[in-house]
């Protein structure tokens, strides 16, 4: 699985391709060609899952709300004192 995911880095992805001369820049290239891996897998499952059982449900739960500026101030005095 790790061997096949790496191969597809390389082949499809140009994680081999990379000509610079910094260690920086050989990280962003392997972080980015990462993140468009971990996009295309994630496209690829959705459609798979959208093609085998129907329409895939995702609930999203809303965020909290923000707390309160009394509430946000006590928990600050907590903190400090």
């Amino acid at each position: 699985m790790c061997e096949q995911a790496h191969q597809q880095l390389k082949e499809k992805l140009g994680l081999d391709h990379f000509e610079g001369r910094s260690r920086t820049g050989l990280h962003r290239h392997g972080l980015m060609t990462c993140l468009a891996f971990a996009h295309l897998q994630h496209r690829r499952l959705a459609r798979t899952n959208l093609m085998g059982r129907g329409k895939m449900r995702v609930r999203l739960s809303s965020p909290p709300p923000p707390p309160s500026l009394p509430a946000l101030r006590q928990t600050i005095r907590d903190r400090l004192f």
